[in-house]
């Protein structure tokens, strides 16, 4: 899994869920990306996603905080962004969760396969185990893809709605802008909203368009495939 959706899925999930997580605390998402960094040895998906390493770790930070303010409040939502890494590694092809000790990850998958032919069945369905090793690196490391910028969007969304209604930080600067500018500032937010409304219909629009093309595509050729078959038993 690559970066960004290290980063920003469990980042949109911490800040809509809490309240008092405000844009300073955002660089406690960083941790987030702390065990790919285990390819800086060589190995992807080796001691730094293993308990035997995270485990030490996650108490250090519980006993710094402790030690300096007398609570656990952010070391708590940074071990959870540390954690989160493993978690999703774990549902995208499986961690080596005692390494070095045992070398064998393990992971799960959700297979959702769909037959086309003679009909239209369900293949595999069901959830399964897998297993894998930690695997060499050689100079290449996948940093972002499409589902990570998707994940990035989907979070800049979510802050720009949220700290509107939160008065975080972006909001609260607004308070120094003449008040000139915050009229602008304003009516600029209308447009975006306005924008955003519209955005939204449409791909709602083209989604349920999408199933319905796709539900009467697979009806027709479900009817061509059974006109073929009688065809055949005629001859």
């Amino acid at each position: 899994m690559d970066i960004l959706t290290h980063i920003f899925l469990p980042l949109t999930l911490v800040y809509v869920l809490r309240r008092d997580f405000k844009a300073k605390h955002f660089p406690l998402a960083l941790l987030a990306i702390l065990p790919d960094f285990d390819v800086l040895t060589g190995i992807h998906r080796g001691l730094f996603h293993s308990i035997i390493f995270l485990a030490p770790l996650s108490a250090l930070m519980l006993l710094v905080e402790y030690a300096f303010k007398r609570r656990l409040k952010y070391s708590l939502i940074a071990i959870l962004f540390l954690y989160s890494h493993i978690l999703l590694d774990f549902l995208a092809g499986g961690v080596p969760l005692l390494y070095p000790i045992v070398n064998q990850g393990v992971g799960v998958e959700f297979p959702f396969i769909i037959r086309f032919g003679e009909s239209i069945s369900l293949v595999d369905v069901t959830p399964r185990l897998i297993y894998n090793y930690p695997q060499p690196v050689h100079g290449e490391f996948d940093a972002f893809s499409s589902f990570g910028v998707a994940n990035t969007a989907l979070f800049l969304l979510i802050y720009w709605k949220v700290s509107k209604e939160r008065g975080d930080a972006g909001n609260s600067d607004t308070r120094r802008l003449p008040q000139a500018l915050k009229a602008a500032f304003r009516h600029l937010l209308g447009i975006f909203d306005l924008a955003l409304g519209w955005l939204l219909v449409g791909l709602a629009t083209l989604l349920v368009v999408h199933m319905l093309l796709a539900d009467q595509l697979a009806r027709k050729l479900e009817a061509l495939i059974i006109k073929k078959d009688k065809s055949k038993q005629a001859t």
